[in-house]
C-alpha cells in the first residue's frame, strides 16, 4: 500500500481503476495534507497554470491569445488578489490549518513531482503554494464556473444596445426582468473595456436531485449530484477522492478543484450534498458618471478610492500597464478623466465575503445534517449555487447559497443602470431569511437542475435562469415512481426524453400543416416516451435542434447585421444565457412580443435551413467528440495516448443528460456531466463515474480511464457501498 510521509506518521492510500485514491488518514488535518501531496503528485501542470490564470497572467506564459487577454484583463478588473491578508485573518483557527497543512503537503508531492517538461516549455517555475493562493484560486474558479455567464448575459446588453438593438429584441432577450431598461441611457455609454472583459463561457447547468427515506426504497434518502461543465478535457476540471480519518471514525468523499483543500460535492458519514448553478443575480454594472477623475453621485462630485496600476508582462511582446479605477461599488471599465459615462463592475460578496464562501465549504466537511447543511449554506456570498442535501437520518432539502443586492425600485439587475442619481454605492443584500429554500416537502422529492424559484416572501433572486425542461423532467420521473434506488436515480440522470421539443413542437406543428417532414417531427416530439429506435429518436432531436438554433437565428438577423447574429450564437454562448425567455416567446405564451403571423414566416425559413443543417451534418445527436489533452488540445493521434479517439455522448441540448459542443473562441468544447455520483444514506459509500482519471501524465494513474463506463452509465465504487452498483448496462 503507498504511502505519504508525513511529521506525525505515514498515511497510507490505495487507488482505483481510475487512479482515485482512497486515503486512511490519522484525523482532517492529515487528510488535508494528504489531498495537497496528491494534488501536487497528479495535477501540478493544471495547478500552477490555473495559480497563474487566477493571478491575470496568463499572456506571461501563453502569449497574446485572444482567450489568454480576456481572462487576463478580467481577472486584474475584479482583482481576485485584492484583500487576500485580510480575508486569511478572518478564517478561524482550524480553517487556517487545514490550509496550511494542505499547503505543507503540497510542497512534499510537488517535490517528489519535479518540474514537469510542460512547465520548462513555458519558463514557469512552480512556486511554493500558501493559504492566500488557494482563496485568490477559490475566487478565480468560482468566477470562471458560475459567475462569468452572470456577467456575459449584463454586458451583452449593454454591448446590443449600444449598437440600436431594437427594444423589441431586448424584451424577448429578458422577458419579465426587462424592468425599467433606460435604452437611451445606455446608448450614451463609453464600452472602449467591455470587448476586452466579454468571458464568453457558459456550457450548461447541473443536475442534483434527492429522495426522502419515505420514497427510497432503501428506507433512507437517496441523493444524486452531477456538475455540467466542460467535460472533454484530460485530464479532467475535477479531482475525485475518498478519506478517511481513524480519530473521529468519519469520512470525506467527492469531487473537488485542484489546488482546493476541499470538495466542491460528495458527502461525509452523515450528509450528502451536491450544487447546481443557480445562475444568482450577483454580478452587476452601474453606470458612473465621469468628468476630471470623479463620478458622480446624487448631485456631488466625487474621487475614486483606489487608482490600480497592473503592469502586465506579455511572452514575446512589450510589457503593457493597464489602470483601473475603483470607487466603492466596484471597478470603472475606463478612464474618468475622459469625459463620459462608463461602466462600473462589481461581483457581489467577492472582496468582503469570500470568508463567508470558504466557512460554508469547510464546514460540510463535519457537517451532520440537512437542517445544519441549511445553516451552513445561508452563510455564502460569492457563489450563486442551488445546493441539494440529504443525510443519514431521511431528510433532504435545498437552498440558495449567496448573496444577492437589494436593488432600487426598477432596477432588476439584468441590465446596467445609471448611478448618478444615487447617493451610496453601498447596496442592502437581501435577507438570507427568506432565501428560496424547502426542507422535507410533502411529495419526497427534491430537484435541482438550475431553476428560477423566488425568495419565501415573493423577492426575485434569480433574473436569467436557464429552461425549466431538465427541472420538469427529472420531477416527473421522480414523481412516477412511489419507491426509488440508486439505478432509478442513475436512469433519471441518463434520460433522454426532450421536453424542450415537446413543447415547441406542440406549438410549431399547426403553423405548418402542408409540410409532412415537419409534422412527422410534431409526432415525434409529442410521442417521445419510450423510446423505440434510439437512432431515430436522436436524429430528430438533432432536427428539431437545428430548427430552433435557426429560429433564434432569423430572430437576431431581424435585429442585427449577419456577422453579429453569428458572434452571438457561435462565440458568446448567447442562446443559453437568455433561452428562459426566448422559448416564452417562441412557444407563443408572449403575444406581445411573438405573435402567430410572424413566427411562421420566421420558422417557415428556419426550417429550410435546418434541413439543410443536418443533411450536410452540422447538426448531429450524439454529438462526437475526442476528449483531448489539456496541452496539446487533440493535436496528437489517438494511438499516443494524449488524446482519445472520437465517441459517441449520450443526452442532447435540453435532456437531463444534457451534451452539446460548442466553440470557445473558435475552439470545440464539449459540455456535460463531468461526473455522476448517487448514493444511499443508510450506509457508508457512493457510486460514481467520470471522464478521465486522477493523472494528469499521460503514463499516470488513471489517464484517459472511465470515458466508456461514463457514455455506458457503468458506476465505481466510493468507499464501501453496500449491493451492486447501479449500472445501467
Amino acid at each position: 500500500m503507498p504511502e505519504i510521509i508525513h511529521p506525525a506518521g505515514e498515511i497510507f492510500y490505495t487507488r482505483d481503476s481510475l487512479g482515485v485514491p482512497s486515503i486512511q488518514a490519522k484525523d482532517q488535518l492529515q487528510s488535508a495534507y494528504a489531498r495537497g501531496y496528491l494534488h501536487a503528485c497528479d495535477r501540478l501542470v493544471q495547478i500552477e497554470l490555473n495559480r497563474m490564470a487566477s493571478e491575470g497572467r496568463l499572456m506571461e506564459i501563453l502569449g497574446d491569445l485572444p482567450f489568454a487577454r480576456l481572462v487576463d484583463r478580467c481577472v486584474r478588473a475584479l482583482d481576485f488578489s485584492a484583500n487576500l491578508e485580510q480575508q486569511w485573518e478572518s478564517l478561524d483557527e482550524w480553517t487556517q490549518s487545514l490550509f496550511e497543512s494542505y499547503c505543507e503537503g503540497f510542497a512534499v508531492g510537488a517535490r517528489e513531482r519535479g518540474r514537469p517538461m510542460i512547465l520548462r516549455l513555458l519558463g514557469v517555475k512552480p512556486r511554493a503554494y500558501k493559504p492566500l493562493d488557494i482563496i485568490r484560486m477559490y475566487r478565480f474558479t468560482g468566477y470562471m464556473a458560475l459567475g462569468s455567464i452572470q456577467h456575459l448575459a449584463e454586458a451583452l446588453v449593454l454591448e446590443l444596445v449600444g449598437e440600436g438593438a431594437p427594444r423589441s429584441l431586448l424584451d424577448m432577450m429578458l422577458g419579465d426582468s426587462v424592468g425599467d431598461l433606460d435604452e437611451e441611457m445606455l446608448r450614451q455609454v463609453r464600452v472602449m473595456e467591455l470587448d476586452k472583459l466579454l468571458i464568453p463561457l457558459g456550457l450548461g447547468g447541473s443536475n442534483a436531485f434527492a429522495v426522502s427515506a419515505e420514497r427510497s426504497a432503501s428506507g433512507h434518502a437517496l441523493l444524486m449530484g452531477e456538475f455540467h461543465m466542460e467535460t472533454g478535457q484530460l485530464p479532467p476540471l475535477l479531482y475525485a477522492l475518498h478519506a478517511e480519518t481513524k480519530k473521529d471514525g468519519r469520512f470525506y468523499q467527492g469531487m473537488g478543484i485542484p489546488g482546493l483543500p476541499f470538495l466542491s460535492g460528495g458527502r461525509n458519514d452523515q450528509v450528502g450534498w451536491s450544487y447546481t448553478n443557480a445562475h444568482g443575480d450577483n454580478i452587476d454594472m452601474l453606470i458612473e458618471r465621469c468628468k476630471d477623475g470623479r463620478y458622480l453621485a446624487d448631485g456631488e462630485w466625487r474621487d475614486f478610492t483606489l487608482r490600480r496600476e497592473e503592469v502586465v508582462k506579455i511572452r514575446g511582446k512589450k510589457t503593457e500597464t493597464w489602470v483601473f479605477y475603483e470607487n466603492p461599488y466596484g471597478t470603472l471599465l475606463g478612464d474618468p478623466h475622459q469625459e463620459g459615462d462608463y461602466p462600473c463592475l462589481r461581483w457581489t460578496g467577492m472582496r468582503d465575503g469570500t470568508v463567508g464562501d470558504i466557512y460554508v465549504i469547510t464546514n460540510m466537511l463535519q457537517c451532520h445534517s440537512v437542517k445544519e447543511g441549511m445553516e451552513i449554506h445561508r452563510k455564502g456570498q460569492m457563489l450563486g449555487v442551488w445546493c441539494v442535501l440529504a443525510d443519514r437520518q431521511g431528510n433532504i432539502g435545498v437552498i440558495k447559497s449567496g448573496a444577492v443586492d437589494k436593488r432600487p425600485d426598477g432596477w432588476t439587475g439584468t441590465y446596467p443602470r445609471q448611478a448618478w442619481d444615487l447617493a451610496t454605492r453601498d447596496f442592502e443584500h437581501l435577507s438570507k431569511d427568506v432565501t428560496p429554500q424547502s426542507y422535507n416537502p410533502e411529495e419526497g422529492v427534491i430537484v435541482s437542475a438550475n431553476e428560477r424559484r423566488d425568495g419565501l416572501d415573493g423577492s426575485r433572486w434569480i433574473n436569467l435562469p436557464e429552461p425549466h425542461y431538465r427541472f420538469e423532467r427529472l420531477g416527473e420521473i421522480l414523481a412516477r415512481r412511489d419507491k426509488h434506488t440508486l439505478r432509478s436515480l442513475a436512469e433519471a440522470s441518463y434520460d433522454e426524453i426532450d421536453r424542450c421539443a415537446s413543447r415547441m413542437m406542440k406549438v410549431w406543428a399547426p403553423l405548418l400543416p402542408e409540410d409532412e417532414a415537419f409534422q412527422e417531427l410534431g409526432r415525434w416530439a409529442l410521442e417521445q416516451e419510450p423510446i423505440r429506435d434510439r437512432a431515430l429518436h436522436r436524429q430528430q432531436m438533432a432536427l428539431f435542434h437545428a430548427v430552433h438554433h435557426e429560429l433564434l437565428h432569423e430572430v437576431l438577423l431581424s435585429s442585427l447585421n449577419a456577422k453579429k447574429a453569428h458572434h452571438l450564437l457561435h462565440d458568446v454562448t448567447f442562446g443559453l444565457c437568455f433561452q428562459y425567455h426566448f422559448d416564452q416567446a417562441f412557444a407563443l405564451e408572449k403575444p406581445e412580443l411573438l405573435d402567430a403571423e410572424r413566427l411562421t414566416k420566421w420558422l417557415k425559413v428556419a426550417w429550410k435551413k435546418a434541413q439543410t443543417c443536418v443533411a450536410e451534418g452540422r447538426w448531429t445527436l450524439p454529438p462526437r467528440f475526442g476528449f483531448s489533452n489539456q496541452i496539446t488540445q487533440g493535436s496528437t493521434p489517438s494511438w499516443l495516448g494524449w488524446d482519445t479517439k472520437p465517441y459517441d455522448i449520450p443526452g442532447g441540448p435540453t435532456v437531463p443528460f444534457q451534451s452539446r459542443v460548442m466553440r470557445l473562441l473558435e475552439h470545440p468544447m464539449l459540455g456535460g456531466p463531468s461526473f455522476h455520483m448517487v448514493m444511499d444514506m443508510s450506509h457508508d459509500g457512493s457510486w460514481y463515474n467520470m471522464p478521465g482519471g486522477a493523472s494528469e501524465r499521460r503514463l499516470g494513474p488513471g489517464y484517459g480511464k472511465g470515458i466508456e463506463e461514463w457514455i455506458e452509465g457503468r458506476f465505481l465504487p466510493f468507499g464501501q457501498p453496500k449491493g451492486e452498483a447501479p449500472n445501467l448496462s
